[in-house]
């Protein structure tokens, strides 16, 4: 007799998910999140290298900056949404009815994730 294992669909979404951190580990320098939902649902990662996080934030504002702090969180997770509305945007004129959710940035090893 053959045994059957039935996989937990909860079982995919943790593998799924500790990918992701591993992911993000090696890119622990700023990392954003933004959410899909309607007809399409997921999230989408933004990885950065803290030197290419401060080079897209001083093409957006004009200010060199030397470390990621609230202004250049901020201006990161506004390059998500830029990035995402414009997906989505792609996604409508395709008969897909998406939306964005707000960003959540994460800074550094230690640093909680920020809405």
């Amino acid at each position: 007799m053959q045994e059957v294992q039935s996989k937990a669909p909860w079982k995919e979404k943790i593998e799924k998910v500790k990918e992701t951190l591993n992911f993000m580990q090696e890119y622990k320098d700023a990392n954003v999140i933004l959410g899909v939902t309607g007809d399409l649902q997921g999230s989408v990662l933004f990885a950065f290298p803290k030197e290419m996080a401060l080079d897209m934030v001083k093409i957006m504002s004009g200010m060199k900056l030397d470390e990621i702090d609230n202004f250049v969180s901020s201006a990161l997770g506004e390059i998500a949404n830029i990035i995402g509305g414009n997906a989505v945007t792609n996604l409508a004129s395709q008969n897909y009815s998406c939306d964005i959710v707000p960003p959540q940035v994460i800074i550094g090893k230690y640093k909680s994730p920020s809405v």
